[in-house]
C-alpha cells in the first residue's frame, strides 16, 4: 500500500496542470522545464535609455569622469601654488571660465532625452538632421541622430549636437591652454621665486619639473584627443553629413570599390581564358596531325 501510494503521488506530481488527482505545476517551473529541454529562452527586451546618467555606465564614460577632474586638479594645485599675484589671478580666471562653460555643455549633452524632438538645426547639417534614426543602444528613434557617444553614454541627435560641438571646441581650447601654462612653467616662466617655492614645497627642483612635465603630458593627450574629434566634426560640416551618414557612405563606397575590383578581375580572367583557347585548340590540332601521321606510317610498314 505504501508503494502504491508513493507511485500514485509521483504520477500525480508528473501530470499536467488541470488533471484530476495531479498536483498543479506552477507556470514558472513549466517555463524552466521548457528552457532546460532545449527551447531557447525568451529574449529580454532592451531598456530604453533616457539620458547619459542612466545605468549601466560605459568604461569610456567612467574614464572621462576620472581624467577631466584629474586634469583640473593638476591645474589648480600647480598654478595656485607656483604662480603669484596678477599672473595667478589671470590664469585661474581664464581656466575657470572655460571649465564652467565646458561643464555646462557636458550637462546639456548628458541630461536631456535625445529622443524628444526639440532643438534647432545645426548650420551645414540641416539635411542630415532631418531624418530620425534608430539607436540600438538606447532602444529608440533619435531625431537627427549623429552618433551614440560612449564617452557621454547617450545619443547625440539634433537636440544635443550644438552642446556637443561646443563641448568639444571648448574642451580642446581648455586643455591646450592648460598644457601651454605647464610648458611655460618648465621653460622660461620659472622665476627665482617660483624655483624657491618649488624647493620649499616639494623639496627639490627636480621633483617640481617631473610633476609639471607629467601634468603637461596628461593635458596634452586630452587636448590632442578632443582636437582630433573637433577636426573630424569640422570635416563633417564641410560634407553636410552626420557621423552616422558618413559611416554609411564610407561603407557603401568601400563595397562599391570591391564590386568594381571583382568586375575587373572577372573581366581580366575572361580575356585570359579567351586568349588561351586558340593556343589549346592549336595544340590539339598538332597532336591530332601527329597521331594521324603515325598511323599512316604504321599502315605502310605493315603493307
Amino acid at each position: 500500500a505504501g508503494e502504491r501510494a508513493g507511485r500514485s503521488g509521483c504520477e500525480g506530481a508528473g501530470r499536467r496542470p488541470g488533471r484530476r488527482g495531479g498536483a498543479r505545476t506552477p507556470a514558472l517551473s513549466v517555463a524552466n522545464s521548457r528552457t532546460s529541454a532545449g527551447a531557447p529562452p525568451r529574449a529580454m527586451p532592451h531598456v530604453k535609455r533616457h539620458n547619459g546618467f542612466q545605468r549601466p555606465f560605459t568604461n569610456d564614460q567612467i574614464m572621462s569622469w576620472i581624467a577631466e577632474p584629474t586634469a583640473a586638479l593638476f591645474f589648480y594645485l600647480i598654478v595656485g601654488t607656483f604662480t603669484f599675484d596678477e599672473h595667478r589671478t589671470a590664469l585661474l580666471a581664464a581656466y575657470t571660465t572655460m571649465l564652467v562653460v565646458h561643464l555646462a555643455c557636458w550637462l546639456c549633452c548628458s541630461l536631456p532625452d535625445p529622443s524628444v524632438d526639440k532643438g534647432w538645426y545645426w548650420p551645414c547639417m540641416r539635411e542630415a538632421q532631418r531624418e530620425s534614426r534608430y539607436c540600438s543602444v538606447c532602444a529608440k528613434h533619435i531625431p537627427g541622430l549623429d552618433h551614440h557617444c560612449t564617452w557621454l553614454n547617450t545619443c547625440i541627435g539634433r537636440r544635443q549636437y550644438p552642446a556637443f560641438f561646443s563641448l568639444v571646441t571648448i574642451g580642446s581650447a581648455m586643455f591646450w591652454f592648460e598644457a601651454a601654462v605647464f610648458i611655460s612653467l618648465l621653460t622660461g616662466g620659472s622665476s627665482p621665486r617660483v624655483q624657491a617655492e618649488a624647493v620649499n614645497v616639494l623639496g627639490s627642483l627636480t621633483t617640481f619639473r617631473v610633476l609639471v612635465s607629467l601634468a603637461a603630458v596628461f593635458a596634452g593627450l586630452l587636448a590632442i584627443s578632443l582636437s582630433v574629434l573637433f577636426c573630424f566634426h569640422m570635416f563633417l560640416q564641410t560634407t553636410g553629413l552626420g557621423t552616422y551618414a558618413w559611416m554609411i557612405d564610407l561603407r557603401n563606397r568601400k563595397q562599391e570599390r570591391k564590386r568594381e575590383k571583382a568586375k575587373k578581375e572577372a573581366k581580366k580572367n575572361a580575356v585570359d581564358e579567351e586568349a588561351a583557347l586558340p593556343k589549346k585548340a592549336e595544340g590539339t590540332c598538332t597532336r591530332t596531325n601527329e597521331e594521324s601521321s603515325g598511323n599512316g606510317m604504321d599502315v605502310i610498314a605493315t603493307v
